[in-house]
């Protein structure tokens, strides 16, 4: 919330170390990078097994969905998608 109402970083550390001394030291440009790729979320589905991603896979086509697994990253939301074959083969 102090973010968001614009007050200035050393006065929020101010307030959140109330009567304790700090000095700043440093100050850094921070940017968020999300790091997944298709390797990490096909690493990722490999710790399910075969067997359960198969299942998985069955399961959605069985409702009438996509032939395709959706995986979402959860931090940028970036999408991969894999069929039956992408499935064959990472455990081929």
């Amino acid at each position: 919330a102090l973010f968001d109402q614009g007050l200035p970083l050393e006065e929020i550390a101010a307030l959140a170390l109330k009567d304790i001394p700090f000095d700043i030291f440093d100050e850094l440009d921070v940017d968020y990078r999300c790091n997944c790729s298709r390797e990490r979320t096909t690493k990722a589905l490999v710790t399910l097994g075969k067997s359960d991603c198969l299942d998985l896979l069955e399961e959605q086509i069985s409702e009438g969905k996509s032939d395709k697994l959706e995986v979402v990253c959860r931090f940028c939301n970036s999408k991969e998608y894999y069929g039956r074959e992408d499935i064959e083969e990472m455990f081929a």
